[in-house]
């Protein structure tokens, strides 16, 4: 299994170009189609910053398209796996963000439990699984995340040659799944404010 790496301008050009996938950079989109409690719908991400370990993405839903920028709408996601809100909570400690990085390559019964959470967690990787994407079925590993409330556990299934979660599994009924993935668009982002970025903020200031 190849080493997995982010790079400052997203994931590298190589893995995107060997998985069949395009190239993650700012100005990408994921989209998204969920489920939740049997009513459907879709949302996307996009990817508006990244850096060596860490993406920023604005999420778009359905008839908000034109909502302005701001953290409330905006997470951090560290190595593909740690979710965070640039809202509100803590950003990832150095040694979490280590520790998470260390999970690659992905490998059963490895662990980590992050405590700058309000609610710490442990992530667990799980079994060897496979998700379908984009005319291609690529290899994935499952991951429990593991709250201290056991009704709050969720899964999620990440790629295992590019740090890319594709599902989340919130309970019996409700669940997201990756449907497609685009390049980066010709049009130059606007690095976004200090104040649009919330807490996410500090990880450009320490670019």
């Amino acid at each position: 299994m190849g080493t997995v790496a982010l790079t400052g301008a997203g994931l590298s050009s190589a893995a995107a170009q060997q998985n069949n996938l395009p190239e993650l950079d700012v100005g990408s989109s994921i989209f998204w189609s969920t489920i939740y409690d049997g009513t459907a719908s879709s949302f996307r991400e996009r990817l508006i910053a990244s850096g060596d370990d860490w993406q920023i993405f604005h999420s778009i839903y359905e008839g908000m398209e034109d909502e302005p920028l701001g953290p409330e709408s905006l997470f951090v996601v560290y190595s593909g796996i740690d979710y965070r809100s640039c809202g509100d909570g803590a950003l990832a400690s150095a040694d979490e963000r280590k520790a998470v990085a260390g999970l690659w390559p992905l490998t059963e019964g490895a662990s980590v439990a992050l405590t700058t959470l309000e609610d710490p967690i442990t992530i667990h990787v799980g079994e060897p699984t496979e998700f379908y994407l984009m005319g291609q079925t690529h290899p994935a590993h499952t991951i429990q995340i593991e709250y201290g409330d056991q009704d709050l556990n969720e899964q999620i299934v990440v790629l295992d040659e590019l740090p890319l979660t594709v599902r989340m599994d919130w309970d019996e009924t409700s669940w997201d799944k990756v449907m497609s993935v685009s390049g980066p668009k010709t049009a130059t982002l606007e690095t976004p404010t200090a104040a649009e970025l919330g807490i996410c903020a500090a990880l450009l200031e320490s670019k």
